[in-house]
């Protein structure tokens, strides 16, 4: 697109004038795409879910990079992390019930409360395995060992 100077110069009147215009159209650009913006927006949850798959295709990758040993240690160790959360929720459900007798809810929670504490031992001593392992295969990156762990 080619752009013509005018042949006269232009008049104090006609230069307020295209000013103005301009002012218009880059605030009637800013309104639209405000508007735009705001009729796009994604809920909280969606935005976790989104920024969950990204997370998961980059250490995706980098887990599918290691031997088969150590992808199925790490496989363990994300199904112990699982249930380290669903046993922790678990207890929270225990300590908010009041149909118990205060001696055996304490007994319950105790139970519980070591349960979950030995699932946490158990879930270090498979990320202390990984290294072990890691270093075994001769990675010796600490990103790898990070974005694996993650």
């Amino acid at each position: 697109m080619k752009i013509h100077q005018p042949i006269a110069p232009l008049s104090h009147n006609q230069l307020s004038t295209l000013e103005e215009g301009k002012a218009n159209s880059v605030k009637d650009e800013t309104d639209r795409s405000e508007k735009s913006t705001a009729s796009h927006q994604l809920s909280e949850r969606d935005l976790k879910q989104l920024n969950n798959s990204e997370k998961e295709e980059k250490t995706g990758s980098k887990k599918d990079s290691l031997p088969l040993h150590i992808q199925k240690m790490l496989e363990q160790i994300e199904k112990i992390k699982e249930q380290i959360e669903q046993e922790q929720q678990r207890l929270v459900e225990l300590k908010a019930r009041s149909d118990l007798n205060d001696q055996v809810k304490q007994d319950m929670q105790l139970q519980q409360a070591n349960y979950v504490a030995q699932l946490q031992t158990e879930l270090f001593s498979m990320a202390e395995n990984v290294r072990e392992a890691l270093k075994n295969a001769g990675i010796t990156d600490p990103g790898v060992l990070i974005s694996a762990m993650a």
